[in-house]
């Protein structure tokens, strides 16, 4: 078997490779040559003249011309290569080429010169004559057939690109290249089945992101714009050449309309028909180079542009910080300000600016376009109308230019001010569809619903303003052709007086539509201008911040030396830096190599900070960092004996980030699996038991950042990924917080401290150091921001053991026994059977329901609307005929007074300008009338379709939430919201205009004769089977190019969120990898979409060039006078792009309706229930809870997770929720809540049954504070007191009450409101955090920046904040999930005696959620559940009683609990005293 074929684009398969043949067109080529080379030679010998006659020699040379050249191309074609290596299809393709090229001109020279001659022989009777005319035609037939089959030769063999079919352009034949005819199985496969993503064939090589980006990375000191002109530049000169030619032709086709028509005025009419013949050839040549155009415009720069500015964009995020300081204070500067605004339109850049200056390309030939077209034209009219009168139409249009500019100074402020409201409105979105749970918990619905409409009633109101004036631009640029065609008329008919000519005026008036439209574009080339300049500047700005500093050095062991740190902050500014900002300073610790340390501290004492100044994440102010690195050598494959390599990291930070996908995706994070080290992982961190449980198992899909996931599961699979990543250098940040004793006790003898941990270099953050303690060699105990640093001897390690287990190896006996065995679980009682896949986003088949079009119909205000556009849109397209048909009555008018027959009418010529000014000036009112009503009616639609979506999102079950990942609900608030807002509007209208067009264009092209009726009948039937393969290609794949933007933005705002995390396990590259992929299918969509656009519309302009030779050729052969002829042709000249027109937007409305499809969808979801009685005033006043035998499961096709439970609690109580993982503990809050609906039974709060009462009611009575809070953007005030009703010194003692601050004595708690406190320090050493900067000058600064999710502050604080919130709401109902599981014990212990007081004083009943024992050992009552049932409830005196009682060990009853905690001897003493 011969070489494989291979080159950039990538591979050919052997089935390719079998398949390739050129044999068809070597065929026709080897029969056309020998035929015309014999036809050739049989023309030379076929006498001409008569024998006595002499041929000289010059004339005997001319006849073997032919034969010549015909044995020339034989030759050529005997010279093609037949092999199939790369080096032999290129040879072959160049003299494909070649042969081509001399083929075409040989036949262009047959027609040249034997062409009269054979049409003169066929219409003798010379038998010679005719004989010889049949061997020239022959000769040009096979001439034909020759220059056909050279350009049907293919390139190469089909060729894959990760196991995708590589588009066709370069592998398919130059005739299918210029006919648009490649790829054209993908219109096979829509003919048969939906077409799917994978069935689009992939870009070919230099379209590619990946090489774009590599070709040309971003330059912070070159402006981006020349960058862009560096890479594209031949692409940009092509595509000007193209231009240059497209806007020389119009003029051309009017030359010869202009003699077509002074034919048929001087009575010429049989000496025409070679003007007939120059229409058709210069229609067909602008077709060619008008699609061609486009094409190189689409495909080698928007498309190009757009993938490589978003990887860009992605690029550059990789390379940030992920956080900004705690308590960063906001400063109202410009600069800061602008940076603030860049980093909050991050996901701008990627959708909005990178569109937009992609967008801009197809408008960068635009001032070559307008100057050419005005300057051909003008030479064009000044030869038929004189200089004169141009040059007076000229200066009379020059009065708009100074209008113009200011209504473009105008439109400039408020393309500035809708992107600022768009920025915006991404931004609270984002936030609100991140903090989803977080507003249902706090019935934040109705607040945060109010906050988007605001700001999209801004962004409406501002873009009305936008239209207004972009259509006032509009209607000033039609001015100016109106003065220039009025008053070059008005002086040529002033100059000639009768002596006016039909053949002028059409000609002219066809020029002076070229005109117009050269001036038309510059509105819109404007408008584009100022956008892109918007966008080039933000994304220089973002683009030229700052990156991530490496800041350690490498060394063999991880070691801080006077290290100062502090976090990254969102601007470099010298006044501010350092200004309330936390610091480490002066921080000297050493890690020991292979040993586990401890890094410990009260709550925002700066774990988190140090660990993220060992990771190169946090700003080094001073001192060195040494962390190991890599010696250059490549890395040993995975073996047992080679896994671990030293100098790689693995990081689980406090907030764990987990990836949408399956659980066994995120724990192998790109590794191979090794079977037996994956099991002893999930061992490790008491996995096992959960992957049994899970309804696909370790196959189960978790969904964006975990949402399916409970917290503690999050920690633990982000804990098994870095146990099984190759990494030597583990840094944990609080991964005991949210498990309980059991798994904890697992996950210190498995994880931290067994066999997969040996030779690791662990270092660990954590609260729960008495854990931990006995088995780490190092410790760090931080405080006011200084470290005290050392190794742990054997005697603190003795005197310090893990309480409630036995020290050495007996503990990890016990443990062994204790550890979760499999065949224990039981799968139809777990909680977490709620997990399910992630909702797909799906296309919908087929064409837009009906339905969709009746929704937007009613939302834009119905009947009365629509038929007020098409009153306007009909009016000004009877203006439009009318101001054509004003002229054809002044040529006819001034026929007549020339001819006699209207003598002393002289005036009425006048009368027929004066009509044509006035038509044409209501045409344009008429025109900009009808834009804006359609606007208005699009704007109205889209204010109606944002808020039923914001309104249904908002009050989607969690369930929902859960399953569809943020990108995609983003997507419909922003892309499609911006193509309803502006596309769809714009569409409509042009469609319909486009419509009435053609409608118009058709009647009157054909109302010259029947025989043109007919014609136009066939012409039309084949515009309609064009047309329906057309739209249902376009429509499938629209819908996709729709849904494959979604998932850039999803791994954009995962990767965000993850950055530290994926940075330290070194996959950049990886993510950096899989964004080319997704940017690269998202333009294939677009690239497929455009060539189906093309295919059409090539076809359209063939079939309209033809339309336009027939009507000419009719016009001929009918005896009409030139008035009439010039009418029709005026009209029929417009058909190819008439006919185009209407085609390419009837599909832009259906296209753009799928935009409006994906709304509707997403307004139509099912909401949550809101209906019920209202909650009386007081209620509930007393927080006495009945559960009566509840039970609930996550869907009617899983099990039950609580099952039979009944229980009640008295006012007033605290009563501690406790269990193992998944026994349900949170499902009943989600209960509670109304996150869930019961199966069966029910929940009563003072006798009130909580499924009767509105919802908003019940959710605004109680409150939660989850494992994982959620802080909205804004300042610390706007999270603690939304409705800005309560005083500072309110808001101070809360903060108080939850020791993030510190107040004197005196202040409390007989503090009234509005009285002053100040913060003060503690001398006790108790409160020793109190000293720390950050939280004197941060908490107590009620204007203190929280940035979107509480993302600058720490795990902690965040609980501490909600703590504080929940304080302040004083209500009595009060569930802490987990609440301050990331706060030290001590500070637990005070925060809980601050609670007690708190709630206890206003009788509230509060339900504790914990892991931690200790947090509950005095409430009033435990509540233990195990696999959703009351196992027993009591206080936690009697229940530990009674389990001393029975003498046995029961792991689920609270005596087992308290038997497996590790702190089983200060508990017991707690409760029984």
């Amino acid at each position: 078997m011969e070489e494989g074929y291979h080159d950039r684009d990538r591979v050919a398969t052997e089935q390719s490779l079998k398949a390739y043949s050129d044999r068809l067109p070597r065929a026709a080529l080897r029969v056309s040559t020998i035929v015309g080379l014999v036809v050739s030679i049989a023309s030379v010998a076929t006498p001409r003249r008569l024998p006595s006659e002499d041929i000289f020699f010059g004339q005997a040379l001319a006849l073997m011309i032919d034969p010549t050249i015909w044995i020339f191309i034989l030759l050529q074609y005997s010279s093609l290569p037949s092999g199939r290596r790369r080096q032999d299809l290129a040879l072959k393709f160049g003299r494909v080429v070649f042969g081509l090229i001399l083929s075409l001109c040989f036949t262009s020279s047959l027609a040249y010169r034997h062409g009269p001659s054979t049409i003169e022989a066929f219409s003798s009777h010379e038998p010679r004559q005719i004989a010889q005319g049949v061997l020239y035609l022959v000769q040009f037939i096979c001439g034909t057939v020759t220059s056909t089959a050279f350009a049907s030769f293919p390139r190469r063999p089909d060729v894959y690109h990760k196991e995708s079919l590589v588009d066709q352009q370069y592998t398919l034949s130059l005739l299918s290249m210029i006919t648009f005819s490649w790829n054209r199985g993908v219109s096979f496969v829509a003919n048969q089945r939906p077409i799917e993503l994978k069935d689009i064939p992939a870009l070919d090589y230099r379209t590619r992101s990946h090489t774009l980006h590599t070709r040309l990375p971003f330059v912070k000191e070159l402006p981006l714009w020349r960058q862009l002109l560096k890479e594209h530049g031949r692409q940009l000169v092509l595509q000007w050449g193209y231009t240059l030619l497209s806007a020389c032709l119009p003029p051309v086709s009017q030359l010869a309309m202009y003699s077509f028509l002074d034919g048929i005025e001087t009575g010429q009419r049989s000496g025409v028909a070679v003007w007939v013949l120059g229409l058709l050839a210069s229609q067909l040549v602008q077709v060619a180079t008008v699609n061609w155009l486009s094409w190189i415009t689409t495909t080698r720069l928007e498309i190009p542009v757009g993938s490589w500015l978003q990887s860009l964009v992605f690029n550059k995020a990789l390379r940030q910080y992920e956080s900004v300081s705690p308590g960063q204070k906001k400063k109202k500067s410009d600069k800061v300000a602008g940076v603030k605004k860049v980093k909050q339109s991050v996901m701008n850049h990627m959708k909005v600016d990178s569109e937009r200056i992609a967008k801009f390309c197809e408008s960068a030939n635009d001032p070559i376009e307008a100057t050419v077209k005005l300057a051909v034209a003008g030479v064009f009219l000044a030869n038929l109308l004189g200089w004169t009168p141009i040059l007076s139409g000229l200066s009379a249009a020059s009065l708009i230019v100074a209008v113009n500019a200011c209504i473009s100074r105008q439109y400039r402020a408020q393309v500035a001010a809708v992107n600022k409201y768009r920025d915006k409105k991404a931004h609270i979105l984002t936030e609100a569809l991140r903090g989803a749970r977080q507003i249902r918990y706090c019935a934040l619905e109705k607040h945060f619903e109010d906050r988007i409409l605001a700001i999209r009633e801004k962004e409406l109101a501002r873009l009305w303003r936008l239209a207004a004036f972009q259509r006032l631009g509009d209607f000033t640029a039609d001015l100016g052709p109106l003065l220039l065609s009025t008053v070059a008329f008005l002086v040529y008919v002033v100059q000639n007086g009768r002596h006016i000519k039909a053949s002028v005026i059409f000609a002219s008036l066809g020029l002076f539509d070229h005109v117009q439209d050269a001036v038309s574009l510059l509105p819109k080339l404007w408008t584009g201008a100022l956008e892109a300049k918007a966008s080039f500047d933000r994304l220089e700005r973002y683009l030229g911040q700052a990156d991530r500093k490496l800041v350690s050095v490498p060394a063999e062991r991880i070691t801080l030396e006077d290290v100062v740190v502090e976090w990254p902050h969102a601007f470099e500014d010298d006044e501010i830096a350092g200004q309330g900002r936390f610091k480490l300073q002066g921080i000297n610790v050493e890690f020991p190599t292979g040993e586990l340390s401890v890094i410990a501290g009260r709550t925002g004492s700066g774990k988190s900070l140090l660990l993220a100044a060992i990771l190169s994440e946090a700003i080094l102010v001073s001192g060195t960092i040494h962390f190991p690195a890599s010696d250059g050598n490549t890395n040993p494959p995975p073996s047992s004996e080679t896994w671990v390599i030293p100098y790689e990291t693995a990081f689980v930070s406090q907030s764990p980030w987990i990836e949408s996908g399956t659980i066994r995706d995120n724990i192998l994070f790109g590794l191979p699996l090794v079977n037996q080290r994956y099991t002893a992982v999930l061992d490790a961190c008491a996995l096992d038991r959960d992957i049994l449980l899970f309804q696909d198992g370790d196959q189960t899909e978790v969904g964006p950042n975990g949402v399916s996931l409970s917290g503690g599961q999050r920690w633990r699979i982000a804990l098994a990924r870095a146990l099984y990543s190759r990494a030597g250098v583990l840094v944990l940040d609080d991964v005991l917080s949210a498990v309980d004793a059991h798994v904890s006790r697992t996950i210190v003898y498995g994880a931290l401290t067994g066999a997969l941990a040996k030779g690791r270099t662990r270092i660990l953050a954590t609260h729960r150091v008495d854990v931990v303690l006995p088995f780490a060699r190092y410790l760090v105990q931080l405080e006011g921001g200084r470290a005290v640093a050392g190794p742990v001897s054997v005697e603190e390690m003795d005197s310090e053991p893990m309480l409630g287990m036995e020290s050495g190896g007996q503990g990890r006996d016990q443990n062994q026994e204790d550890a979760p065995q499999l065949e224990r679980a039981e799968p139809d009682t777990f909680e977490n059977e709620r997990v399910t896949a992630l909702e797909a986003e799906k296309s919908p088949v087929g064409r837009v329901k009906w339905s969709v079009y009746r929704a937007y119909y009613h939302a834009s205000g119905g009947l009365f609307a629509l038929a007020s556009v098409l009153v306007l849109l009909v009016s000004g397209q009877a203006l439009w005929v009318a101001r054509t048909w004003s002229l054809k009555q002044l040529s006819q008018h001034a026929a007549a007074v020339l001819g006699g027959h209207l003598a002393g009418d002289e005036d009425g010529i006048f009368r027929w300008m004066g009509v044509y000014a006035g038509i044409y000036f209501l045409n344009s009112l008429a025109r900009a009338a009808g834009v804006l009503a359609m606007f208005l009616i699009g704007q109205r639609a889209g204010r109606m379709l944002f808020r039923q979506m914001t309104n249904a999102v908002l009050r989607a079950p969690m369930a929902w939430m859960d399953t569809v990942e943020a990108g995609r609900v983003l997507n419909r608030f922003t892309s499609d919201m911006q193509k309803i807002d502006k596309s769809l509007p714009n569409q409509t209208f042009s469609f319909l205009q486009n419509l009435t067009d053609g409608v118009i264009i058709m009647a009157t092209s054909l109302s010259v004769s029947p025989y043109a009726a007919v014609f136009g009948t066939i012409v039309l039937a084949m515009f309609v089977g064009i047309a329906r393969q057309y739209v249902s290609l376009a429509r499938e794949v629209k819908r996709i190019n729709s849904i494959s933007h979604s998932p850039i933005y999803d791994q954009f705002s995962s990767v965000l969120s993850g950055l530290s995390t994926i940075r330290a396990f070194g996959r950049t590259s990886f993510y950096m990898d899989r964004m080319y992929d997704l940017i690269d299918n998202a333009a294939k969509t677009s690239w497929a979409l455009e060539l189906s656009t093309h295919w059409m519309a090539f076809r359209m302009g063939l079939l309209g060039a033809i339309f336009v030779a027939a009507v000419a050729a009719i016009v001929a052969a009918s005896d009409v006078d030139a008035a009439v002829a010039g009418f029709s042709l005026s009209f029929a000249l417009r058909y190819t792009a008439s006919l185009t027109k209407v085609l390419k937007s009837a599909a832009s409305v259906e296209l753009a309706f799928n935009a409006c499809e994906r709304v509707v969808e997403f307004t139509e979801i099912e909401t949550e229930p809101d209906g019920g009685v209202d909650a009386p005033a007081g209620w509930p006043s007393a927080g006495r809870i009945e559960v009566r035998n509840l039970t609930v499961a996550y869907s009617e096709k899983l099990e039950p997770v609580l099952r039979d439970v009944t229980f009640t609690i008295e006012p007033g109580q605290r009563v501690g929720i406790v269990g193992r993982t998944g026994a349900g503990k949170s499902t009943l809050a989600s209960v509670l809540f109304r996150l869930l609906m019961p199966r069966d039974g029910t929940i009563s709060i003072d006798g009130m049954d909580i499924s009767d009462v509105k919802l908003a009611h019940l959710r605004s009575r109680l409150a939660i504070i989850p494992q994982d809070p959620f802080l909205f953007s804004g300042t610390l005030r706007s999270n603690l007191d939304q409705d800005e009703e309560l005083d500072d010194s309110e808001i101070l003692a809360a903060l108080n009450r939850v020791h993030l601050i510190e107040l004197q004595e005196s202040s409390l708690p007989d503090h009234t409101p509005g009285t002053e406190l100040s913060p003060v320090l503690k001398s006790d050493a108790e409160h020793a955090e109190a000293h720390r900067p950050e939280r004197r000058e941060s908490f107590a600064n009620l204007s203190m920046h929280i940035s979107a999710g509480g993302t600058n502050l720490s795990q902690g604080q965040r609980q501490l904040v909600c703590l504080a919130r929940a304080i302040l709401k004083r209500p009595k109902v009060l569930i802490l999930d987990e609440a301050t599981s990331a706060v030290d014990r001590s500070t637990d212990a005070a925060i809980q005696e601050s609670l007690r007081e708190e709630f206890g004083a206003i009788g509230s009943t509060v339900l504790v959620i914990a892991h931690r024992l200790s947090t509950i050992a005095d409430f009033d009552c435990v509540l233990v559940l195990d696999r959703g049932q009351v196992v027993e409830m009591g206080s936690p005196k009697e229940l530990l009683e009674q389990g001393m009682r029975r003498h046995h060990e029961n792991e689920a009853s609270f005596w087992g609990l308290v038997q497996k905690s590790e702190d089983r001897d200060v508990l017991m003493s707690m409760i029984l005293g």
